[in-house]
């Protein structure tokens, strides 16, 4: 039976596999044949690429993201998977916020009680989260700490999302919290970063009078 959560046959080549990703160029489309001439031959190797898709690092065709770029930098890297893995394993971090400090019998209950697969998939499924973890980083803001200017010169157009909130008139008692999408193109500089949230801060941060 099908798992829920991602993993491989051979999680120990996880983080090599990552590491590839990083030094490589960005493939138009990653495929089995992809990851083959990465140098993961072996057909245990197949399951990298619904890795990939879980972690949001391709799209559902395989086509990388946004969030690919960002973690090919080594200033979003860490925090770009975090962000992916906090998505893929919703349910285990809605039960522990620190589910990446958690040991493997504790993960292996949850898992157990969320999926119905045999012991050797568990297993896999335990081994192939702590995998992933172990190059991520949980104690940045996975949004505040992504930097679109770095991002930008990855030569692609990239998204980033800036959460905003904003304090209308005193006398409302109203807070709104927004969550801005802001998409750049690739020769995009810092002064346009700082032209952008200068205006944002006059527009939507400046309390009213």
């Amino acid at each position: 039976m099908a798992s829920d959560f991602i993993y491989t046959a051979q999680p120990a080549n996880i983080v090599p596999f990552l590491e590839k990703i990083r030094g490589a160029g960005v493939p138009e489309k990653v495929t089995l044949k992809t990851i083959e001439s990465f140098g993961f031959k072996s057909k245990n190797d197949r399951r990298l690429l619904p890795v990939l898709k879980g972690l949001g690092l391709v799209n559902a065709s395989g086509v990388p993201t946004a969030r690919w770029n960002q973690f090919r930098s080594k200033q979003t890297g860490g925090v770009a998977l975090a962000q992916g893995v906090r998505e893929h394993y919703a349910s285990l971090f809605a039960l522990y916020p620190d589910a990446y400090q958690k040991d493997s019998e504790a993960l292996h209950s949850f898992f157990s009680s969320h999926t119905k697969v045999g012991e050797a998939t568990l297993k896999l499924i335990v081994a192939t989260f702590k995998a992933v973890c172990s190059r991520a980083d949980f104690e940045k803001d996975a949004t505040a700490d992504v930097d679109p200017v770095a991002i930008s010169g990855l030569g692609t157009e990239v998204a980033t999302s800036v959460p905003i909130r904003v304090i209308p008139a005193r006398s409302s008692g109203l807070m709104v919290n927004l969550n801005i999408e802001l998409t750049l193109p690739e020769n995009s500089d810092a002064k346009t970063f700082d032209e952008f949230f200068k205006s944002m801060r006059k527009h939507l941060l400046e309390e009213n009078d």
